[in-house]
């Protein structure tokens, strides 16, 4: 099954691994540790990772299985006009498309492992969104 996923989602341009649940105190490790270090601005922190939870979700709390999954999205580029001038905007790749995107993958997944042994969780921030 998990041959089929990885073959499945490279076949449309992602890529995939299944690792250990354990894993996410490394994530978490990972991220603290970039962020002492400065490695992240602030700002960035801030808004994208520091509200991420750790913990698997109180209905999931014996998960063994992480499915993880990399999609690239490039850049999208916009120039406006404004009094004449043209002004360049560069749209960060999340910003867009990203609830297709995330749909695209929770239905080729859950196609190949079935819903019973599947439960879509996107990284949940203390906050309560994604």
């Amino acid at each position: 099954m998990v041959s089929d996923l990885l073959c499945r989602l490279g076949e449309i341009g992602y890529r995939g691994r299944v690792v250990p649940a354990e894993r996410l105190r490394d994530l978490q490790e990972e991220i603290e540790g970039r962020h002492r270090q400065e490695l992240f601005d602030e700002e960035f922190y801030q808004e994208r990772l520091a509200g991420f939870k750790f913990d698997p979700p109180g209905d999931l709390p014996e998960a063994r299985s992480l499915i993880v999954v990399a999609v690239p999205q490039p850049q999208i580029r916009f120039t406006f006009t404004w009094h004449g001038e043209a002004i360049p905007l560069v749209v960060p790749p999340t910003y867009l498309y990203w609830q297709e995107t995330d749909k695209q993958v929770e239905e080729v997944v859950a196609g190949i492992l079935g819903t019973e042994v599947f439960c879509p969780r996107r990284f949940e921030t203390k906050g309560g969104g994604n």
